[in-house]
């Protein structure tokens, strides 16, 4: 057994200059080391403290050189004690498993001590030869992939059912049993191997019975072996009949989608449990003379497991193609890895705005948002219209164009706004690519709409006549409101949308959303996490290295709107009801094409045949109208035209109706006088009507001859035959004449 000398001390028993040992310790112990090397021998040394307590440090060296399975250990973190005097200078000591059959075979002729009661003694060998075929047995023994290739399945049976805090609980025990393994080879004891990892996690409370339990199950079970299951139901396994599990599934899918009443489904099972189950009566079920074929808990717990392991099928079912699409379809990348310049391709949308604003008339409306976005670099420009129409549009992309200048390609989606002549004009004339969207397919223009949801998402949400994104969230800020303080129609007469008060106007709206914008183009803290590492749209735009393509607004307003043919007249440009005069000399006769100006109905871009512009023309007298207002005025010209129209044929009607009425008058005046004379109707027969029910009943056929598809009367004819005829009664039928 070794001892503690002083470093003077060894360097005298080793024949060594006490300043070369000194040397080695002191760069071991700058490194944080106790082992030094001396001479290819490794020994372990430390500083003690002096006699009383002030006489500074003595450095004391373990005299024996120290085994590899030593060093192994002391870097393990095993006691330094127990490492130094009881494994000895190369002892092999095994006392870990004394029945283990391994160790039994390390007995050789070399050994200094044979024990006769294996159970209770140490082995020591000092062979070298020994001591090399224990390690290398200890080695393989020591494998973490030892249990797991001993079993014909490898261990993995159960591994998938099993929790990730279940896994993780497995790996943690392998690794103590792989310690163990290591710890057995080196001749560590198991109390004190217990006592080692349990200093290290107190939570762990290990014990021998723990231990031998975890290498019995890891050899027959592999790793699932090792987690724990207690108190955790067996996954996969359910006591529902194979039947009920079919139809089960099959009503679910059927009654699955929105709400789904799982107590129904299985009173459902019940009805149908006859044709499964021979005698069961489902009447009988309901009067409880008979018990359930299964609990309605075993039902859901079914239900629920089959469920989470077919979720495409849950959300299809629940949530409809459109969000299944959203949450399940898989992703191919992002879109703007796909291109390197700014103006590579824009993406244009437009979408509701979800808030209420006013408009010039106090109206509530909800105006809509078109936007178009830099696929690129992600700046983007956006604009609110009362609708999303093609004008909005041309609107839309001259501010694009303004700021951003023209691109090479835009995506558009299938909206009658963007696929009008208008627009499309607009782009064929600058030479733009236009790609078009699949139908229904969101993803296909993913940047605009994932612009969409941040502006409306942020911004939009401060507004106090914000209305939710979803019906869910709009019911639930209209619901504020007191129901006996909700109208229907505000002061005016106009029908609310909202019963939120305090509302911005149109062009308040249109601010707010501007300065989101360009909030948004210049935000560098929301892209600190992504692959944008921390650049703003700005930034990016500024960065790359591309030609801005201006486009003049007269070249634009070439292609936004439809150019007329005219010929210049003496003095103007006549296209009625405007007289458009030049502001430049133009010879008269001359053929040019006019283009009035989409936000001024009084003033017109002149162009030559070729598309070259000339000037600018104006009508003085006119008033300036945009496009949207002079559709306005032309809706309000036509109801006003039909109006008169209605009340032309009303007028004609009435009057075709008297014309008829004063005609039958005249003939009945003259049946009468017969009638007054012969005694009975003008046919001679029997029926006994008077002369009044005959003249109601011409009256009453002219009107059905007249409206012979629509028209009913008031009052039906009554026609009963009376023998007495009121004579004093013709002044009515004179007024209706009349």
């Amino acid at each position: 057994m070794g001892q503690w000398v002083s470093s003077k001390e060894f360097a005298e028993l080793q024949n060594m200059e006490y300043e070369a040992v000194k040397k080695a310790c002191v760069r071991a112990n700058k490194k944080g080391k106790k082992i030094c090397v001396i001479k290819y021998q490794k020994l372990y040394f430390e500083y003690f403290l002096g006699i009383g307590g002030n006489a500074g440090k003595v450095l004391q060296i373990w005299d024996t050189p120290l085994s590899p399975k030593q060093v192994e250990a002391l870097e393990k973190g095993y006691p330094v004690k127990y490492v130094l005097e009881e494994m000895g200078e190369v002892a092999q000591p095994n006392v870990m498993e004394s029945m283990d059959s391994k160790t039994l075979d390390c007995k050789g002729n070399n050994n200094e001590k044979t024990s006769q009661n294996i159970q209770g003694e140490t082995l020591h060998t000092r062979g070298c030869n020994n001591a090399n075929e224990c390690a290398s047995r200890a080695t393989s023994s020591s494998d973490s992939t030892l249990y797991r290739n001993d079993l014909s399945n490898g261990g993995v049976t159960t591994w998938h059912n099993l929790t990730s805090s279940q896994k993780a609980q497995a790996k943690q025990r392998e690794r103590i049993l792989i310690d163990y393994e290591s710890a057995k080879a080196s001749g560590i004891r198991v109390a004190d191997f217990l006592t080692l990892k349990n200093s290290e996690d107190s939570t762990l409370k290990l014990t021998q019975g723990k231990l031998f339990d975890w290498q019995r199950k890891y050899k027959a079970q592999g790793l699932s072996g090792l987690s724990d299951k207690r108190g955790v139901a067996k996954l996969g396994t359910t006591s529902l009949p194979k039947w009920a599990q079919e139809e089960v599934v099959k009503m679910w899918r059927v009654m699955g989608s929105g709400y789904l009443n799982r107590m129904q489904l299985w009173r459902e099972l019940h009805i149908v449990a006859h044709t499964y189950a021979e005698g069961y009566s489902y009447k009988k079920f309901l009067k409880r003379e008979i018990e359930p074929l299964f609990s309605f808990n075993t039902m859901n717990r079914f239900l629920d497991s089959y469920l989470k392991a077919n979720s495409l099928e849950y959300t299809l079912i629940t949530y409809g193609s459109d969000k299944t699409d959203s949450y399940k379809e898989p992703a191919f990348g992002m879109q703007r890895d796909l291109y390197t310049l700014p103006n590579q391709l824009w993406q244009i949308d437009s979408s509701p705005l979800d808030a209420i604003v006013l408009d010039k008339d106090g109206k509530q409306m909800r105006p809509s948002i078109l936007s178009i976005v830099d696929v690129y670099s992600g700046r983007s420009v956006a604009y609110l219209s009362e609708t999303s129409d093609s004008n909005a549009v041309v609107r839309l992309m001259w501010k694009a164009f303004e700021s951003m200048g023209k691109p090479q390609a835009i995506q558009f989606d299938n909206g009658k706004d963007y696929l009008s002549k208008q627009v499309q004009g607009l782009v064929d004339g600058l030479n733009i690519k236009s790609v078009r969207s699949a139908a229904y397919k969101g993803k296909a223009k993913a940047v605009v709409e994932r612009r969409f949801r941040t502006i409306q998402g942020s911004y939009i949400t401060a507004l106090g006549s914000y209305i939710g994104r979803n019906v869910s969230e709009r019911s639930a800020r209209e619901q504020q409101t007191p129901k006996r303080e909700r109208k229907s129609k505000d002061a005016l007469g106009n029908p609310l949308k909202t019963q939120q008060k305090h509302i911005i106007t149109f062009e308040a709206a249109q601010f707010l959303l501007d300065e989101a914008v360009e909030f948004w183009n210049i935000d560098r803290v929301s892209r600190r996490w992504s692959k944008a590492q921390g650049k703003s749209p700005m930034d990016l735009w500024s960065e790359a290295n591309f030609k801005k393509v201006n486009v003049p607004y007269a070249q634009f307003l070439l292609y936004a709107t439809t150019p007329v043919s005219r010929k210049m007249g003496k003095q103007r440009i006549e296209m009625k009801p405007y007289y458009f005069k030049p502001t430049a000399y133009i010879e008269s006769k001359t053929e040019v094409l006019v283009c009035v100006n989409i936000n001024a109905s009084n003033e017109a871009f002149v162009f030559n045949t070729k598309g070259e512009f000339i000037c600018k023309a104006y009508d003085e007298n006119a008033q300036a109208f945009t496009q949207e207002q002079i559709k306005t005025i032309g809706k309000e010209y036509k109801v006003a035209i039909n109006r008169i129209r209605a009340l032309q044929k009303d007028a004609k009607h009435s009057e075709f109706i008297r014309r008829n009425a004063r005609l039958e008058a005249e003939k009945l005046k003259q049946k009468q006088e017969i009638a007054l004379l012969k005694g009975v109707s003008e046919n001679g027969d029997s029926s006994g009507k008077t002369l009044k029910t005959q003249v109601r009943e011409a009256i009453n056929n002219a009107q059905i001859e007249q409206h012979k598809d629509n028209w009913e009367p008031n009052k039906p004819l009554d026609v009963k035959p009376t023998k007495e005829d009121n004579v004093e009664k013709w002044d009515l039928l004179q007024k209706l004449a009349q």
